[in-house]
């Protein structure tokens, strides 16, 4: 969770650890579909993606290249991705 992968609005986890040992709830999200992730290893990336009911698509996560498909590149606070599901550009 240090590029904010649980997608609950938390950088990292509770003792200053990378991240939690139970389930969180993404937040924002109540009607998707289904869920993916980028497949990456550990160390080279966690982004991810849920389907929604709508059709649209919301993404979380590490966003260093542009991978969360919202037009930006890192996150808007400075970090390495956003920690709360962004809507993917058309």
């Amino acid at each position: 969770n240090d590029s904010g992968q649980s997608g609950n609005g938390t950088v990292n986890g509770p003792d200053g650890k990378q991240g939690y040992d139970t389930p969180r709830a993404v937040t924002g999200i109540t009607n998707a579909v289904s869920a993916t992730s980028d497949g990456a290893s550990y160390d080279e990336g966690d982004s991810y993606c849920a389907l929604l009911e709508t059709g649209g698509v919301d993404c979380w996560g590490l966003n260093t290249s542009g991978e969360l498909g919202n037009g930006t590149v890192n996150g808007s606070d400075g970090n390495f991705g956003y920690d709360t599901p962004q809507v993917v550009s058309p």
